[in-house]
């Protein structure tokens, strides 16, 4: 198995993503893109032009104060101007549950406010399940 294909196993798998077989033909995957000079993704991956994915890893819970707004803020808008159906940001870290609940709980006050609908996702995962290669 590739390194594409272990990358798809992921997002049908642990993010959920139900997206027709025929989407995942077409897979294109960017690593260490910069979104501007404080945060770098580890993949921007495109499934079919209608499923974007971010992969950003975190090392703290201080980073997902400062940048979580702003990674969704990004992706949200990459996915309305280049009219993706789904957007997923998922975060790598070593403390999952600590980022985790600090992320869940911030995605849902944005929510509150903003009304993300059921386009914008958030996954808390660990660094091992992001090593395709």
């Amino acid at each position: 198995m590739n390194d594409v294909q272990k990358m798809c196993m992921f997002i049908k798998e642990t993010l959920g993503c139900q997206c027709p077989d025929e989407v995942f033909q077409n897979v294109e995957v960017e690593e260490n893109r910069r979104l501007n000079i404080d945060i770098r993704l580890r993949y921007r991956i495109n499934v079919g032009n209608r499923l974007l994915v971010y992969v950003v890893e975190v090392n703290d819970e201080s980073f997902v104060h400062a940048r979580l707004l702003e990674l969704i803020f990004f992706g949200r808008d990459e996915k309305e101007q280049k009219k993706f159906n789904t957007f997923r940001l998922v975060l790598a870290s070593p403390e999952v549950e600590g980022v985790r609940g600090i992320a869940e709980s911030m995605f849902s006050d944005l929510d509150k406010v903003m009304d993300l609908g059921d386009s914008i996702h958030l996954h808390v995962v660990s660094p091992g399940e992001i090593d395709w290669q």
